[in-house]
């Protein structure tokens, strides 16, 4: 595990311990009130902590990675499994929009997406459901296998030879 991800977690992890102990002394409070016969009209909420590393973009409690060196798509998916991460998918046409605007902010008009055709069926790389279809245009998928996300206006996706180099957006959960 790279130091900086080490450096993330343990910061997270003991700030995740130092406000869940916060919350246990405010619920004995509260029961000790409640005892009392006060009456409260708050109630204790969990803490979740919710952020992205340098360089990294958050979204819907997500974070994601445009990386503007172009690749082929094993190569994208290498490169975000490095990271602890995979190659962003798409669930609804505001994540898709969202992707869009990322890759707009390199210039670039095609990034690499998580999704793959396997044996006649899309599937997405981090192992969601491809339950969400965009499709500006789908060439075969004999020899076009993989997803890439297009940036001009509202077009949707669309699938290209793998072996292309395309600029890619890596996504990993922000949660601790």
């Amino acid at each position: 595990m790279p130091i900086a991800q080490l450096c993330c977690f343990l910061l997270c992890f003991f700030i995740q311990s130092f406000l869940n102990i916060i919350i246990f002394i405010m619920r004995v409070v509260l029961s000790l009130l409640v005892l009392l016969g006060v009456p409260l009209a708050v109630e204790a909420a969990s803490a979740r902590l919710n952020f992205c590393l340098d360089g990294w973009v958050m979204y819907r409690s997500k974070c994601y990675y445009l990386e503007n060196n172009p690749a082929s798509w094993g190569a994208a998916e290498s490169f975000c499994a490095d990271s602890e991460s995979s190659l962003a998918s798409a669930h609804s046409p505001l994540e898709y929009r969202f992707l869009q605007r990322l890759a707009l902010t390199g210039g670039h008009p095609f990034a690499w997406l998580g999704g793959y055709n396997f044996l006649g069926e899309w599937r997405w790389e981090d192992g969601s459901v491809f339950n969400y279809h965009n499709w500006e245009s789908m060439a075969s998928t004999s020899d076009y296998q993989c997803l890439h996300v297009n940036t001009e206006g509202d077009k949707g996706w669309s699938n290209h030879g793998c072996e292309v180099f395309f600029p890619y957006i890596c996504e990993m959960s922000s949660n601790c």
